[in-house]
């Protein structure tokens, strides 16, 4: 879609491709510094009228999951339960009870 607009040779579209790559450049440098990412969410909630503490509270826990998966993904977690998992399905294989009879819900 950007090289189809870029392709466009009207005066008219040189504005609205200005404006594609200032965009661009804004959530490029978010991807390499997540705080303006943060700061430009912060902006966004209090321009449609958000209460603060709701914006704060919003942005502590979009912390908090960013720091409990990079903590997921630093540890074994997912090895653990994969191996969890194929563990329970060879209990399953070797017992013939089908997964659905086990799960208590």
């Amino acid at each position: 879609m950007f090289r189809l607009i870029q392709s466009i040779p009207s005066p008219k579209a040189e504005p609205f491709k200005r404006w594609l790559a200032k965009v661009g450049k804004e959530r490029l440098d978010e991807i390499e510094n997540p705080e303006l990412a943060m700061g430009r969410m912060q902006e966004l909630y209090e321009k449609k009228g958000y209460p603060k503490e709701w914006i704060d509270k919003r942005l502590r826990g979009i912390a908090l999951r960013q720091d409990l998966t990079d903590e997921w993904e630093s540890s074994q977690f997912e090895k653990e339960f994969s191996d969890w998992i194929a563990a329970q399905n060879s209990w399953v294989e070797k017992n013939g009870i089908p997964g659905a009879d086990l799960r208590p819900w």
